[in-house]
């Protein structure tokens, strides 16, 4: 009955590894905070803006002989460079022309598309011999052991540069005069550009910010995959982000931390007693959707400051003697009727008797389920 940590659940290592990965995840949640509180809309693009970076870490170490810490300011650095690029090339001439925050929304859908594709480019990444003889680049390879839980060399570069950045970004949104005016105008838009605060300014900063978070996040979590894949980091880091974004209302930045935190424990729980990562990824969408069902009153109060997304429009009038018509009163059950008939026999056609275009019927009916939310 001592007053120890008691391991017969959860290994104090297993939950140092979660709260070690929450943290990763809740530094990309700030970036995502950042942006919507100086341009109030979500940046879906956010986790994949800093995967070029990792890629280039690779190449850059691996391929031609630098150092870690000569590659890695030249990353985040690209990162950065990548995130003002977009704003200012695709973000801003967009927010000139329209106030819809959908439209915005869904442009940085577009803006991911463009960066998945770079990571299709062999030149930007290290060569795949290499790296699966030597692994993704690290600044030392030590290692220890902690309740039966091995802690590497990427867990010890989080555990110097998480609370680092942390720390270093509290100091900068807290006392400097850039971080004061970032604040400033989040908090109260109209009163700051009253007092000449450049909103363009304060939206650039904010970017360039999300983009070092992201580069950094990004060279952090490479490491801790099986295998090195830069098309999967960023869609997978973006689920977990918004979730813990969502805690805050998108609003919070220190939530923001707390969510990644918390979701990097409950995960690293889960595969502690199940060592099942799909139970593991189960329970944290779960608890995802509990966050959103939790905080969805303040959540949806952040979303409703501003003007309306979208005008409205005047409904159709149909004449009555076509309104009349069987095909037209009952087009809701013709409509069904159609839907089931195709999604009856359009799987059974013979394109997907195999395992691969059947996989790719799936992944069209979730990327129109994506759509139709986000409509």
């Amino acid at each position: 009955m001592g007053g120890g940590w008691d391991e017969r659940f959860v290994s104090i290592g297993a939950l140092l590894l979660g709260v070690l990965n929450g943290l990763v995840i809740g530094l990309l949640a700030v970036g995502i905070v950042l942006v919507y509180k100086a341009n109030r809309f979500l940046n879906l693009a956010n986790a994949q803006v800093g995967v070029v970076s990792a890629m280039v870490l690779g190449r850059l170490v691996l391929d031609w002989g630098w150092s870690w810490a000569e590659a890695f300011p030249i990353c985040i650095a690209i990162g950065v460079v990548i995130a003002v690029g977009v704003e200012r090339l695709v973000i801003a001439p967009l927010r000139a022309k329209t106030s819809s925050k959908v439209s915005l929304l869904l442009v940085t859908v577009g803006v991911t598309q463009v960066l998945l594709a770079l990571t299709y480019i062999p030149a930007l990444g290290p060569d795949n011999d290499k790296l699966d003889a030597l692994g993704y680049p690290l600044p030392f390879q030590t290692h220890f052991s902690l309740g039966g839980v091995v802690i590497g060399g990427q867990y010890l570069l989080i555990m110097i540069l998480g609370p680092a950045l942390v720390v270093a970004l509290a100091w900068f949104l807290r006392y400097s005069l850039l971080g004061k005016t970032i604040r400033a105008a989040a908090s109260n838009p109209d009163a700051a550009r009253l007092c000449g605060v450049s909103a363009r300014r304060v939206s650039t900063i904010s970017w360039a910010l999300a983009g070092g978070l992201s580069a950094v996040t990004a060279v952090l979590q490479a490491p801790s995959q099986g295998s090195f894949n830069a098309a999967a980091l960023g869609p997978d880091l973006l689920f977990l982000t918004l979730g813990a974004a969502a805690l805050g209302a998108f609003v919070s930045i220190p939530a923001a931390l707390a969510g990644g935190v918390g979701l990097g424990v409950v995960e690293q729980l889960t595969l502690a007693q199940t060592h099942n990562g799909g139970a593991a990824e189960l329970v944290v969408f779960v608890v995802i959707l509990a966050i959103v069902l939790l905080r969805g009153r303040a959540i949806a109060a952040a979303f409703s400051t501003g003007p309306a997304l979208v005008e409205d429009r005047a409904p159709v009038r149909v004449p009555p003697d076509v309104a009349s018509r069987a095909i037209v009163r009952f087009r809701p059950l013709w409509a069904a009727a159609v839907a089931l008939v195709v999604a009856a026999l359009f799987p059974l056609l013979p394109y997907f008797r195999t395992v691969g275009n059947r996989f790719q019927l799936v992944i069209v009916l979730i990327y129109a389920l994506v759509g139709v939310g986000l409509t």
